[in-house]
């Protein structure tokens, strides 16, 4: 859609051509839609909420207009990467409540600074589960399960450091990346970051 819209309970699959998506939104709202087996899931949209989204290519959700104002409530799971969110507003909104979980590469990848990541459940067997790219200010981090088995928890390059805030969340696995070095326990976590103090 290119304007506005809303896409609501429907069952869409196999879009697989490169650069395709199942659903593809500038603006208007993708809600309780079961998209499978696509090239992208889902892509831009102002709200992306309650949607099961699996077995993209590459990524499940790519979340980036820059009016967005909801990423929430979605199960994303058996993709490349499972949510990407590229939102340019300042004062990016909440990313919440989400369950991303089995993608190969990444759980979450952040592009954009200011965005808060709240309530969401992550579980990667492989790959890292929240990874912020270069050069991202004022990342929040609360309230979530991360779980990481073979690659890191949370991922924060020396250059999006500034304004970084994680605190009570539940942490398994591998922890954290961290000016560059694994800190694979909360206790080193805390060290390095100063961050999670009242995480477990």
């Amino acid at each position: 859609l290119s304007s506005g819209g809303l896409v609501v309970g429907n069952t869409i699959r196999e879009q697989r051509s490169v650069n395709t998506a199942g659903i593809l939104l500038s603006t208007g709202t993708a809600r309780n839609n079961v998209v499978t087996d696509n090239y992208v899931g889902i892509s831009g949209g102002t709200a992306i909420v309650g949607n099961r989204v699996s077995g993209s290519t590459k990524e499940g959700i790519i979340y980036n207009y820059s009016s967005a104002t909801q990423l929430e409530q979605n199960v994303v799971f058996n993709n490349e990467t499972g949510l990407a969110v590229g939102v340019s507003a300042f004062n990016g909104p909440v990313v919440k409540n989400n369950l991303v979980y089995n993608n190969s590469l990444f759980g979450i990848r952040l592009y954009s600074s200011n965005l808060t990541l709240l309530n969401n459940t992550v579980y990667q067997p492989v790959g890292n589960a929240v990874v912020l790219e270069s050069g991202l200010a004022g990342v929040q981090l609360r309230n979530n399960v991360i779980w990481a088995l073979a690659g890191v928890g949370i991922t924060v390059p020396a250059n999006s450091q500034v304004g970084f805030q994680s605190d009570y969340n539940l942490l398994f696995g591998k922890v954290g990346s961290w000016q560059g070095v694994e800190r694979t326990t909360l206790a080193a976590w805390q060290s390095a970051a100063f961050t999670d103090q009242n995480s477990i």
